[in-house]
C-alpha cells in the first residue's frame, strides 16, 4: 500500500537569473581578526579589526562591499574598544574602556566625522564606570544612545550633549550586552545577571528610554548578546554569544510587554547557536554551529519556519550583518563570507509543492516535485556533518518530477535534501530510522 504523501508547500526564493544565492568567504582581512560591523549600504561599511600582529584593535573602512578595506586612524592605542557604531558615511561614534585608569577603567565616546582623521571625545562628566561592556547604537547621525552597566546615555545632537538615566535592572541584571533601536523611541538593550549561571534578560523601551519593560528569562546560560528591533512593535533577542551554550531565540510583537520563544532548529549534534540577524519583521538568518561546521538556516517568516540556507565549513562565525541586498558574516582569523549573488534579502514568493513519502522512512523514500524548472538541475542529501551522500541530476520538468531512492544503507539519524536551481534553492529535512 502506498504510503500517504506529505504535501509540503514551500515558499522557494527567486534569485539571480544565473547564479545561485549563498554565502562566500572572501580572505581579504589577512592576520586580523573582526569583533563587529557597521554598514550603511550594500557597499559601504565599517568594521572594528583586531590585529593578530600588534595585538590592537583597529579600525576599517569598505567603499566596496567588503572586497577591500583601508585602515583608519583610532583615536587611542590605550583604550579598550568595546563598541562602534557608523550612521553615515565617514561619521563613526567609539565607546571604549581607558586602560590607562584602575579598574574598572573610565568609559569614554569618541567621534569622528572624517573616517577617522580627527577625533573628538565626547565623554559627558557623569560617565558610569561600573562593571561591564559598553555598547552604543545611532539611529541616525544625530540621535543614539550609549549604555554602561545600569546607566543609558542619550544624545540628539550628535553628541555634544548627553542625557542620562538609570535602566530599571529588576531582574538583577549587572551588565548590558547589547543594544539596538529602530527609531528614536523604540529599543531593545539584552543583559546578563552577572552571575556565571549567566541568567539573561531585556529591557524594552517605546518612548526614547524614559520607561522601561523588564523581562527576566531565568533559564541558565541565557545571556542575551545580541537583540535587533526590527520596527515599531517587532523585537529578536538572542542567546547567541558571551555567556550563552543554549539555542534560544525569543520575539516579542508588542514592544516587550510579553516575549515568547522562536522555534530554531535544534536536530545538529551539540549545536551553538551564533548569531542573527534580520531585515525586517519577517526575513532573516541565524548561524548554528555543530561538529566544527556552520550552518546557515533563513526563515521569510519571522521565524515560523527555517531552511537549511547553506552549510560552510567553518567554526565560531560570530557576527552577522544584513542590509536590503546582501549580507557580512564574520569571525576567527580571516574568516569573512559575503552572501553574493542575491537580488533582494526579501526575495519574491512563488508557490511550489514538494512531497516526499514516507518520511520517516527505513529503506525507501519518494521524491515528487509538481512545478515547471525551466532547467535541468540537482538533487543532494546531506548528512549533518555537512557530507554530501547523493548526488543526482535531474531533467527540465514540465509538470511532475517522480523518483524513488534507497536508503537502506543510509545510517540512521536526520539528513537535509536539497534542490538547487538558478530560481528555486530549498531544503527539507529527512529522517532515516
Amino acid at each position: 500500500m502506498k504510503a500517504k504523501s506529505i504535501i509540503i508547500c514551500l515558499s522557494a526564493l527567486l534569485i539571480s537569473i544565473n547564479t545561485i544565492a549563498q554565502w562566500t568567504e572572501i580572505n581579504v582581512t589577512p592576520n586580523h581578526a573582526a569583533n563587529s560591523y557597521d554598514f550603511i549600504d550594500d557597499n559601504i561599511g565599517y568594521a572594528s579589526l583586531f590585529n593578530i600582529s600588534t595585538n590592537r584593535i583597529e579600525l576599517a573602512k569598505t567603499v566596496d562591499g567588503g572586497n577591500s578595506w583601508a585602515i583608519l586612524n583610532a583615536p587611542m592605542n590605550t583604550y579598550d574598544y568595546m563598541d562602534m557604531a557608523a550612521p553615515a558615511d565617514s561619521i563613526i561614534y567609539v565607546a571604549c574602556r581607558d586602560l590607562n585608569t584602575a579598574a574598572p577603567n573610565t568609559s569614554k565616546i569618541y567621534k569622528t566625522i572624517d573616517n577617522g582623521l580627527t577625533w573628538t571625545e565626547l565623554t559627558p562628566d557623569t560617565t558610569n564606570t561600573g562593571q561591564g561592556f559598553a555598547a552604543v547604537h545611532f539611529v541616525d547621525e544625530l540621535v543614539g544612545y550609549w549604555v554602561i552597566s545600569e546607566k543609558l546615555y542619550k544624545t540628539i545632537d550628535g553628541g555634544a550633549n548627553w542625557t542620562s538615566s538609570t535602566l530599571p535592572l529588576g531582574h538583577n541584571a549587572l551588565s548590558i550586552n547589547s543594544i539596538h533601536f529602530n527609531d528614536e523611541n523604540n529599543g531593545v538593550i539584552g543583559t546578563w545577571n552577572g552571575t556565571f549561571a549567566y541568567l539573561g534578560g531585556v529591557l524594552s523601551t517605546t518612548d526614547g528610554g524614559i520607561t522601561w519593560s523588564d523581562t527576566a528569562f531565568s533559564i541558565t546560560s541565557s545571556s542575551v548578546s545580541s537583540v535587533k528591533q526590527t520596527s515599531a512593535m517587532v523585537a529578536y533577542a538572542g542567546t547567541a554569544g558571551w555567556g550563552s551554550n543554549l539555542s534560544l531565540l525569543f520575539k516579542t510583537t508588542n514592544n516587550g510587554v510579553t516575549w515568547s520563544g522562536v522555534s530554531i532548529p535544534d536536530t545538529l549534534s551539540n549545536s551553538i547557536f551564533r548569531c542573527f540577524d534580520f531585515t525586517d519583521d519577517e526575513h532573516g538568518f541565524i548561524v548554528e554551529e555543530s561538529m566544527d561546521k556552520s550552518y546557515l538556516y533563513k526563515t521569510t517568516n519571522g521565524g515560523v519556519s527555517w531552511s537549511l540556507f547553506q552549510v560552510i565549513d567553518t567554526s565560531y562565525l560570530f557576527e552577522i550583518h544584513l542590509t536590503s541586498n546582501t549580507g557580512y558574516l564574520t569571525g576567527n582569523l580571516n574568516q569573512f563570507y559575503k552572501l553574493q549573488n542575491p537580488t533582494s534579502m526579501n526575495e519574491v514568493e512563488k508557490d511550489y509543492s514538494f512531497n516526499i513519502y514516507p518520511n520517516p522512512s527505513t529503506d525507501q523514500i519518494t521524491i515528487e516535485i509538481n512545478s515547471r524548472l525551466q532547467e535541468p538541475t540537482k538533487l543532494k542529501i546531506i548528512n549533518l556533518l555537512g557530507e554530501e551522500v547523493y548526488n543526482q541530476p535531474i531533467p527540465m520538468i514540465q509538470d511532475t518530477y517522480q523518483q524513488q531512492l534507497d536508503v537502506s544503507s543510509y545510517t540512521k539519524g536526520i539528513y537535509f535534501l536539497m534542490l538547487n536551481t538558478s530560481e528555486l534553492v530549498f531544503t527539507k529535512k529527512i529522517i532515516i530510522q
